[in-house]
Parts: C-alpha cells; sequence; structure tokens
C-alpha cells in the first residue's frame, strides 16, 4: 500500500487535527478501507437540522480538497456522480493548499441547509453555477 499524505507530512495531519478539534469537536477521524482518512459526523444547519456526513481526504491532499458525502445518500442537485456534494464551482478558489477540513465542512453545512429548502419547495436556492 503507498504511503498516505498524513504519513507523509505528519505535521499537516497536526494541523488538521488542531482545526477540527477547534470548529468541529464532535467530528472522529478514521481510517478507511483504501487506508486512507476520513471524517465522520454531525453538521447542524442554519435551519437547526442535523445531518450526518463523512468527509474524506483526497489521497493527494492538500493540494486536493477532500469530498464530502451525505449519509445517507441524498439524491439531487449540486451532487457529483459518486454523491458527493458540490460545494463550489471550479473558479471560485475556495480551496487552497493550506486550507483545512473545516473550510469544507462549513461550506457542506451550506449545502445541507440548501438541500432542506430545495426539498420543501422543490428550488435551489442562492446563486447557480453554470
Amino acid at each position: 500500500m503507498t504511503e498516505q499524505w498524513f504519513e507523509k507530512n505528519p505535521e499537516r495531519l497536526a494541523v488538521e487535527m488542531r482545526a477540527v478539534q477547534e470548529r468541529f469537536p464532535s467530528f472522529e477521524f478514521r481510517r478507511i478501507r483504501d487506508g486512507g482518512l476520513c471524517l465522520k459526523g454531525k453538521l447542524r444547519t442554519l435551519s437547526g437540522a442535523t445531518h450526518d456526513v463523512v468527509l474524506v481526504y483526497s489521497s493527494n491532499f492538500p493540494q486536493t480538497a477532500p469530498k464530502v458525502y451525505p449519509i445517507p445518500r441524498r439524491d439531487g442537485p449540486h451532487q457529483y456522480s459518486d454523491g458527493s456534494m458540490c460545494l463550489y464551482g471550479t473558479n471560485d478558489r475556495v480551496w487552497l493548499s493550506t486550507s483545512t477540513a473545516p473550510v469544507i465542512l462549513a461550506l457542506a453545512a451550506l449545502w445541507l441547509h440548501a438541500y432542506d429548502i430545495y426539498r420543501q419547495t422543490g428550488r435551489w436556492p442562492g446563486r447557480q453555477h453554470t
């Protein structure tokens, strides 16, 4: 098995762990089948609803942002074919190699809020990417 990003760069893992502990302390780090790393926990939306999610770190983190998946899987707009959330447009410059998972988790909470509105109204709120 190839060496994972967090094995190659334990300092970056420490930064991630501190950032998650400070901003999303209920989330837990877990190893996944392929040897990678994920975070599991619950996100509370602006409307107060709670949703389970899993954030999966990419193999080339931090150059590539983690993906977030709602649990259970939801079908609707603003999702990729693998079920992960489309959290921002490709030109939005949201993710930098210095960003941490809490950036993505905050966007995921907004996505879940929009999804709840979509389920109630049939319309996705906010700006749409074309």
